[in-house]
């Protein structure tokens, strides 16, 4: 099948798509054009999957207002895994919720505003972010998911 003269202009995959015999194709935030007629493959990442992709970090939140008994440690699971991130969520006697996440800078930032959001029936007042022990963040580097561990102290 001969490509498109006009595909450039369909669909706008980069601004320097060229319109000489260019055909560009999009693959999870890769960008490959096949160069006519020379052949030549070029290969560039979306920048904004870039951005906090090469370090793993891991962050402790603890989150006060009505947030238990709300389905809000269920509703973080959910959130967390869509993210990719690795961790536990659990309940603390002192009426908070504490969440230990590792992952991407940019899936916790997500995180973060997430859990100012909550479900709908919760009322965030505070979200604080604490200190995660070396051992802790050894652990989350083993961790395979992220799930509801037992009521903390």
């Amino acid at each position: 099948m001969p490509p498109r003269r006009n595909c450039c202009h369909r669909k706008h995959v980069s601004r320097d798509c060229g319109q000489n015999g260019a055909m560009g194709a999009r693959w999870d935030g890769i960008i490959v054009f096949l160069m006519f007629p020379f052949g030549v493959w070029r290969v560039k990442p979306k920048p904004s999957r870039l951005r906090g992709m090469t370090a793993r970090q891991s962050r402790r939140y603890f989150v006060q207002g009505r947030v238990q008994g709300v389905g809000f440690r269920y509703w973080t699971v959910g959130r967390a895994r869509k993210l990719g991130l690795v961790g536990w969520v659990r309940n603390r006697r002192d009426g908070r919720v504490e969440v230990l996440a590792a992952g991407t800078q940019d899936s916790l930032d997500i995180l973060a505003a997430a859990l100012w959001a909550g479900p709908p029936v919760s009322e965030v007042l505070k979200v604080e972010t604490g200190p995660v022990s070396a051992d802790e963040a050894a652990s989350l580097a083993e961790a395979s998911g992220f799930e509801q561990a037992a009521i903390s102290e």
